[in-house]
């Protein structure tokens, strides 16, 4: 299907039809069109029809089940638009950003490319047994996406080149070091922040797709009090805020943290995610343990399964080189898959069970540990013939609404007076609750014995340790 309109006697628009933005209109630069048109028609761009962006959220929020596919084409619009408001503000700015305009708008579209399946409960599960295998990196999202960027047997690569456009330029934003300075501070944070395009689209359109209202926010008012501010001759510009922008941003990181709550860190939800996370690692780990390969385990999670067993021979940037091909191949259908075959089996693990319960989403019982409860709580347990990990597992739910420290791309503001200052300055919401962790615990129940579980949930009751 071509995503771009056709108008006869007319140069061909880029608008793109969307629940959240409505029309996307990316303008009639031709240059522009061909360099979205080439990356979206790649294999490995049109797998994020098949990774949700939300996980297991639909198993709480019917509608969730929008993918990354969407979310990334929202957030090169985002970024077009961002561009061109910062456009406005100079002349030097606006050379730069003339420069640099397709290149970070493909930035933008490109960053979730490499994302693997189930949201981040896949990553979850590979660190886990990195740890345990004494492995001391492992790749992540972040990883993939730089490699299919910029790895030369990639198709995206093919389709950047042809655009006669940088690919490590495109893939800087998700390379932690480079040897060069490929953007301007300001245009990679518009890609990657705490206040870039990313955030401003998933909020909406997560808000949307679940349902839930409150992570709707004033995102043109905020758009149009971004500036680029310029600290000294030495330092870097970055992306910052008009004073009149705080008030919004507030708004814009409450509406984050209310999603945290009510959406990304549901309790049902992170409790259907603990439960594919133990599938998968059972997958990971049975592929480690067997002579014989599975048929019909993806050919990326075979490959983690043989660094897993041989942990010093792991080379990051070689195994990310050798396989690529297979990463980009892998979709939430390939797990669906596993997980029905496992379900099937008739065998009585604790992954064979919750392969049963996911399919028909039978959740496992779980309650909220009461604030300041969580120190007694395995002791009382104990005491009253209840292990962990045999008949109940803690699930620690940590959010940060903003993060100050020093590495942390940091908002700042520049008042009417044309002072300076890190945003925390400016707001007393921010200043009272940046850098401060809001952690829920949930006790999730394992047993089967539907009496047992009865005693467990009177004994949290009658000692105060939860309530819901």
């Amino acid at each position: 299907m071509n995503l771009f309109s056709r108008q006869r006697g007319y140069m061909a628009r880029i608008i793109i039809n969307d629940p959240i933005h409505e029309v996307m209109d990316f303008g009639n630069d031709e240059k522009l069109k061909k360099v979205l048109k080439s990356a979206i028609d790649t294999n490995s761009f049109q797998r994020l029809r098949r990774i949700s962006q939300l996980g297991l959220a639909s198993f709480v929020f019917p509608g969730a089940t929008h993918s990354r596919f969407s979310h990334s084409l929202g957030a090169a619009y985002l970024a077009s638009l961002v561009l061109r408001k910062l456009s406005e503000q100079d002349h030097a700015i606006q050379k730069e950003i003339k420069n640099d305009f397709e290149s970070v708008i493909l930035s933008a579209l490109l960053h979730d490319v490499g994302h693997g399946p189930f949201s981040h409960s896949f990553e979850h599960v590979l660190e886990g047994l990195a740890e345990d295998h004494k492995l001391k990196v492992i790749p992540m999202h972040e990883h993939w996406t730089a490699e299919i960027i910029k790895n030369k047997s990639s198709d995206i690569y093919a389709a950047i080149k042809k655009q006669k456009l940088d690919p490590m330029k495109i893939a800087s934003p998700f390379i932690k070091k480079t040897k060069k300075k490929y953007y301007p501070s300001y245009l990679k944070q518009i890609v990657s922040s705490q206040i870039d395009v990313d955030r401003m689209d998933y909020l909406l359109r997560d808000s949307h797709f679940s349902g839930v209202s409150i992570g709707k926010f004033d995102l043109t008012y905020l758009i149009n009090c971004l500036q680029v501010i310029t600290h000294s001759k030495n330092d870097p510009k970055t992306l910052g805020l008009y004073y009149k922008g705080v008030k919004p941003y507030e708004a814009y990181l409450i509406s984050r943290q209310l999603m945290n709550k009510s959406v990304y860190y549901h309790r049902k939800v992170k409790v259907a995610e603990y439960m594919a996370e133990a599938i998968f690692r059972y997958l990971i780990e049975r592929e480690m343990k067997s002579k014989k390969s599975s048929p019909i385990l993806p050919s990326y999670l075979k490959s983690i399964s043989k660094i897993l067993v041989k942990p010093d021979s792991f080379e990051m940037n070689e195994f990310l080189e050798k396989n690529v091909g297979d990463y980009i191949k892998l979709t939430e259908d390939d797990f669906w898959f596993n997980i029905k075959i496992l379900a099937e089996e008739n065998k009585n693990s604790q992954a064979h069970k919750f392969a049963q319960k996911l399919l028909k989403r039978d959740i496992l019982p779980s309650y909220v540990i009461n604030a300041g409860k969580d120190s007694i709580c395995m002791e009382v347990l104990l005491a009253n013939g209840f292990k962990e990990k045999i008949d109940y597992k803690i699930l620690d739910l940590k959010t940060t609404i903003y993060k100050q420290s020093s590495d942390s791309d940091r908002v700042f503001v520049k008042d009417n007076s044309d002072n300076i200052n890190e945003i925390s300055s400016f707001s007393m919401l921010i200043s009272s609750l940046g850098n401060k962790p809001d952690s829920e615990k949930i006790l999730v129940v394992l047993g089967d014995d539907e009496k047992s579980n009865k005693k467990l949930a009177n004994v949290l009751r009658t000692n105060g340790i939860c309530t819901y």
